[in-house]
């Protein structure tokens, strides 16, 4: 009797506990959605697999899943592995500051990496403009490079940080505490906060509700006290996010539909 035959009960067990990247090289995962692959993915960079990448399913793989890389030996892995493919997907966009101050900045897929990990040597072409890179942080929710920029460029987090205007690849518009609530970053917002930023708006209330993030509605309704517009309620009902109808229903933010 073989070790697996010994253990036939909880085989199951033990492979409904194992990774996305495990289940894909055991075969379990005979269909895979696109979110699917990108979670095999996102599993390969945080283990620091050392496999083929070409024995992996393929696809565009999004800034979110780049950013779980962790090491530099897996960044340059991945370099190589990618490098012809995302050479024209990029993320465009015009950070405005408060003062009506206009700048571009590309960002690439692969780039979330070291905007993660603050690898500074891997962005130095754009540390010339260092507004730019801490808008372009807070929008893939690199908190940890927007608190560098901040404090070691002596940024002002209420007038630098301000608005997104998306040229091209970029699904994120408006103003910044309204993108961190869309993305259910509650980190970045309460930074925002704490250092008297006030770039939001009732979007972030309702895309908050719309996306299921309950943590960031109620802190929105408890510190900010913005409300929300009937959309809040809506696009909850729609994606099933009962819990939050209840409490916008509890404190008398819903609108009528």
């Amino acid at each position: 009797m073989s070790k697996w035959e010994s253990i036939a009960d909880v085989y199951a067990i033990i492979f409904d506990m194992a990774g996305p990247l495990t289940k894909y090289l055991s075969g379990l995962s005979p269909t895979l959605t696109e979110y699917q692959i990108q979670l095999i993915w996102c599993d390969v960079f945080q283990l620091n697999w050392d496999g083929d990448f070409k024995t992996l399913p393929q696809t565009t793989l999004v800034s979110q899943t780049f950013r779980c890389i962790q090491t530099r030996w897996m960044y340059e892995k991945a370099q190589v592995h990618f490098k012809h493919r995302y050479q024209h997907l990029v993320m465009s966009m015009v950070i405005a500051t408060q003062q009506q101050r206009y700048f571009p900045i590309t960002i690439t897929p692969l780039e979330a990496a070291p905007m993660e990990n603050v690898w500074l040597d891997e962005l130095q072409s754009h540390l010339k403009n260092p507004i730019t890179l801490a808008n372009a942080a807070m929008v893939g929710g690199h908190l940890r490079l927007v608190k560098y920029l901040v404090e070691q460029y002596q940024l002002d987090i209420c007038q630098n940080i301000y608005k997104i205007i998306p040229i091209c690849g970029c699904s994120y518009r408006g103003l910044a505490m309204d993108i961190a609530a869309e993305r259910g970053d509650l980190e970045m917002i309460k930074y925002l906060f704490q250092g008297g930023n006030r770039s939001f708006s009732k979007i972030a209330m309702d895309i908050a509700a719309t996306n299921g993030h309950f943590d960031v509605v109620k802190w929105l309704h408890l510190n900010l006290n913005i409300g929300c517009t009937w959309r809040a309620k809506k696009y909850a009902m729609n994606n099933g996010h009962n819990h939050i109808i209840d409490y916008l229903d509890q404190h008398g933010l819903a609108q009528a539909i």
